[in-house]
């Protein structure tokens, strides 16, 4: 749990009850300092044993985020600022026999740097509610941080993928053939859906898909999965080698010293300065606890994505 593996005193009991390895328990009874990042080398290995907690939230999210089961799912995993080759058309080949030409293929390149983006959450809460907090409770916020993680991180790398050139689809009873047929074209790769909640609603109470739920599940025996990210009625079907992606591990930093606007919708940013009041969180006797991760993806071929639109209309 984020709250437990943070170095909150009071919630050792409970990183034990929520399966937090037991050599983190002694980082969270050493903590002595109010401020601190798990990348941080200074405290040697109390921030190792932190790291090791970033480790298990980092997985957690492959479970609830296209992007990172994409990821782990045979997406092309190269360096961040990596030159990317993004391919239009195919490259033939032939058996060569006397008197027969070779197959001449043409092949256009548009190259781009992968550069990374970062995603982040920040909650805050007063030290009495970090000292008292139950098994349920930590859980909660634990979930509620990842879940404002991936929405972001998805949401991105979806609009990254589904750019003007892609194949959309409307919604019709040879839709999905398409798909399969653009994305599916060499029988290569690892294939997953995206879908929209809603049209996730519908795919489940059709008795030709049994095996998917409003959850998520499979259609045609490839995995997919549910997530606001997906615009409303589209299903997205994506082929993970043909899109490169990179991300760092989930980096949690904590503070109860650092001074924060308590605003969920900031209008502010370095190009447009605005006022606003900061809320000291040592006066305050708060501490805020900040998950981010640095991300980034890029099609590689124009057939890697295809979207169905308007399902269930």
């Amino acid at each position: 749990a984020v709250l437990a593996c943070n170095g909150w005193r009071g919630v050792e009991d409970h990183a034990r009850a929520l399966a937090c390895d037991d050599i983190l328990i002694p980082t969270i009874q050493k903590a002595a300092v109010s401020a601190f990042s798990s990348r941080d080398n200074a405290a040697g290995e109390d921030f190792t044993l932190l790291a090791q907690a970033d480790n298990a939230f980092f997985e957690t999210m492959q479970g609830a985020s296209i992007f990172f089961r994409l990821l782990a799912s045979g997406g092309r995993e190269v360096p961040f600022y990596s030159r990317i080759g993004s391919r239009t058309g195919a490259i033939k080949g032939g058996i060569l026999l006397p008197g027969q030409s070779i197959p001449v293929s043409t092949l256009g390149l548009s190259m781009s740097s992968l550069k990374p983006e970062t995603a982040a959450a920040i909650i805050v809460v007063t030290d009495d509610v970090a000292k008292s907090v139950d098994k349920a409770a930590s859980r909660f916020v634990t979930d509620e941080l990842r879940d404002a993680v991936r929405l972001v991180v998805d949401a991105q790398f979806l609009d990254i993928i589904t750019g003007d050139d892609t194949l959309r689809i409307p919604s019709s009873p040879t839709a999905f053939s398409e798909a399969l047929d653009h994305v599916n074209g060499k029988a290569d790769g690892s294939l997953i859906w995206a879908v929209a909640p809603n049209a996730a609603n519908r795919l489940a109470v059709d008795p030709d898909h049994e095996n998917m739920t409003p959850l998520g599940g499979e259609l045609f025996g490839l995995p997919a999965m549910v997530t606001d990210a997906v615009p409303s009625g589209s299903i997205i079907l994506m082929n993970a080698f043909g899109i490169a992606v990179a991300a760092e591990r989930v980096e949690i930093e904590s503070s109860g010293e650092t001074s924060l606007v308590m605003d969920d919708a900031p209008a502010m940013n370095s190009a447009t300065p605005a006022s606003a009041t900061l809320v000291s969180l040592w006066q305050t006797n708060s501490r805020a606890v900040k998950v981010s991760v640095r991300f980034a993806a890029r099609r590689l071929r124009d057939n890697a994505v295809a979207v169905i639109e308007g399902f269930g209309a």
